[in-house]
């Protein structure tokens, strides 16, 4: 008699070390597994592909791993969804997602990250949403993210990085884009170029000079508060921009032509910005648009 497993709890078990197992072979390894890591919160869910059973997500979220064992080393060419978020980890080994050519969601979040290897992602083509946030990442080489061609969203929101790059998403495809709550100083020229976001945060970091040229056309939300901008320059029309927030600034005054600019802006936040009374007088924007001073 054959048993097959549809869905096996993983989460709440300390793993830390463990025996190799090739977790996509069968169904008998799946109950192993089950045997050895008991019953938990999170769950591994299978699906039958070409008539065998398959892992295709794998939770092991909140289960106090420091550290991910060298000894582990999971063949799952069918993985499409991996989350170890809220554990303690420090570091990936370099080849631990080699053998998963098929993620498209992986979630590192709410670790103790500091450093993620240049080669980490190589074969993982198909990924479309990355989570780097709340970890200590302060550097992340150029080529990192290469491989990562069909990527929509990254988020690396929350960590320690002063400085960005200059080529570091020029090869996504990328919608969303999160660098918030970091300690960025400055967004490199050209650091957009090749590159079609329509959600831009870069909420609570040390900005002190912004460049709207270097922004690509497609942006539609754009969030630049909590920084320390003083300066903006304006000189290209942004036909998709619908939100931006620039609350939380120095700005003392703005570009006289910056509603020629945001034809489309529906939602301007200026507050907490000490703009001088004769460049708000200046600025006449649509009715229909809700600016807030």
């Amino acid at each position: 008699m054959r048993y097959f497993i549809e869905i096996l709890d993983l989460t709440s078990s300390f793993l830390v070390t463990y025996s190799t197992y090739s977790m996509m072979d069968d169904t008998a390894q799946i109950q192993e597994l089950h045997k050895k890591l008991g019953i938990s919160r999170n769950q591994l869910v299978t699906r039958k592909i070409q008539g065998k059973t398959r892992i295709v997500e794998l939770y092991l979220s909140e289960m106090r791993m420091v550290e991910i064992p060298q000894p582990l080393k999971l063949r799952l060419p069918y993985l499409e969804k991996l989350h170890l978020a809220l554990n303690d980890l420090q570091s990936i080994p370099e080849n631990f997602f080699s053998k998963m050519p098929n993620l498209r969601e992986l979630d590192l979040s709410k670790n103790r990250l500091e450093y993620i290897p240049k080669n980490l992602f190589w074969n993982n083509r198909n990924l479309e949403r990355l989570y780097l946030n709340e970890n200590l990442i302060h550097d992340i080489e150029e080529g990192t993210f290469n491989h990562l061609r069909n990527l929509l969203v990254l988020d690396i929101h929350r960590n320690s990085l002063v400085s960005l790059r200059h080529n570091l998403i020029s090869t996504l495809d990328l919608k969303i884009l999160d660098l918030s709550s970091n300690s960025i100083q400055e967004i490199p020229h050209g650091f957009f170029q090749g590159v079609e976001i329509e959600t831009l945060n870069l909420r609570d970091n040390r900005i002190t000079h912004f460049d709207f040229n270097d922004l690509p056309l497609t942006v539609t939300e754009l969030n630049l508060s909590g920084n320390n901008i003083f300066s903006i320059n304006i000189g290209k029309e942004l036909i998709s921009l619908k939100r931006l927030d620039l609350s939380g600034n120095e700005l003392t005054e703005l570009p006289s032509n910056m509603t020629d600019l945001f034809p489309n802006l529906k939602w301007l936040n200026l507050e907490d910005n000490p703009i001088l009374p004769e460049f708000r007088k200046k600025i006449k924007f649509d009715k229909s648009a809700n600016v807030f001073y």
